[in-house]
Order: structure tokens, then C-alpha cells, then sequence
């Protein structure tokens, strides 16, 4: 079994350092580096350079554990654990300069198949804010020192927020 609680300090130390690198990054200027699935999937220089930081660490920390990144690729470990990283969650409104992105690293076990995994802990700070939302399998969900609850419906209705796919077709 793994230690969930043991998993969530590394991946706050180290998603703080990556936030920190991707916002100066972002200070410097923004160079696209490439497109995926569509124009609008962009990926960026810092993209990059921000999983190779994330990947670079854990590996150093943790080197039996397998790593999963948005722009590199899977890597099998050998621990049953797997690291899932998004190194720069919002690539669009950090390339335009909207502050809100943010860095994303969880934690799985199981089968390297995401219907298979099991979720041990994550975390996503968003560097521009502050704000390190973080959570353990069977230790909820937490912003900070806030544990994070669902709100009830009011007479209002309730918000959602979201954003549109890369596929222009989907938009209307």
C-alpha cells in the first residue's frame, strides 16, 4: 500500500518550483514551440522546460516511480507508482498573459491506464495567485488550510465555469 500522505509534500515542493519557473517564463515572453491535436493546442517553450524540471526532480527523489507527462510521454516505474503531470494546465491563457493556469501533479497506482488508476494525491498551485489546492486519496480536498466541500444549490441556481475543446466544430 502506498503512503499517500508521504506522496503530497513532494509534489507541493515541487509544483511550487515549477509555478515559480513557469512564471518567470511567462515574465520573459511566451515562444510557441508547437501544435498538437489543433491551432489552438499550443505548446510552449516553458511547457517543456517546466516538465523536464517536474520529471527531473521526482526522478531524483522517487527514481523507481513511472511518470506520465502532458508534452513527454509515459515512463513505466518499477514502485507501482505512476506521476501524472500537467506542467502548465492552461496553456492558451498562459501564452495570451491570463493569469489562470496553473501547475498539476498527482499521484496514481494501478495498471498504466488511467480507467485502471488509482488517484493517491495531487496537487495544482497556480503560481500567479498563490493558491495550492491539494487532496489525498481518503484525505479530501483542500485549498490550503480550507478543506474544499460541495456547496448546496440556492435559489439563485448554481455556477459552473468551463472553457471550449480545440475542435472549432464543438464551439457552437
Amino acid at each position: 500500500m502506498v503512503d499517500a500522505d508521504g506522496l503530497l509534500p513532494l509534489a507541493t515542493e515541487i509544483a511550487r518550483e515549477a509555478g515559480a519557473l513557469a512564471r518567470r517564463r511567462r515574465e520573459e515572453g511566451v515562444r510557441i514551440a508547437a501544435t498538437k491535436s489543433a491551432l489552438a493546442d499550443i505548446v510552449t517553450d516553458a511547457d517543456r522546460e517546466v516538465e523536464q524540471l517536474i520529471r527531473a526532480r521526482l526522478a531524483q527523489a522517487r527514481p523507481g516511480d513511472g511518470f506520465l507527462g502532458e508534452e513527454s510521454g509515459a515512463e513505466r516505474g518499477t514502485s507501482g507508482v505512476t506521476w501524472v503531470v500537467d506542467p502548465i494546465d492552461g496553456t492558451v491563457n498562459y501564452a495570451y498573459g491570463i493569469p489562470h493556469y496553473a501547475v498539476s501533479i498527482a499521484a496514481v497506482t494501478g495498471e498504466p491506464t488511467p480507467e485502471a488508476w488509482t488517484a493517491e494525491a495531487g496537487v495544482v498551485y497556480t503560481p500567479v495567485v498563490g493558491e495550492l489546492f491539494h487532496a489525498t486519496r481518503g484525505g479530501g480536498a483542500w485549498l490550503g488550510s480550507q478543506r474544499l466541500a460541495v456547496s448546496t444549490v440556492a435559489d439563485a441556481g448554481a455556477l459552473l465555469a468551463t472553457g471550449f475543446g480545440y475542435d472549432p466544430a464543438t464551439h457552437a
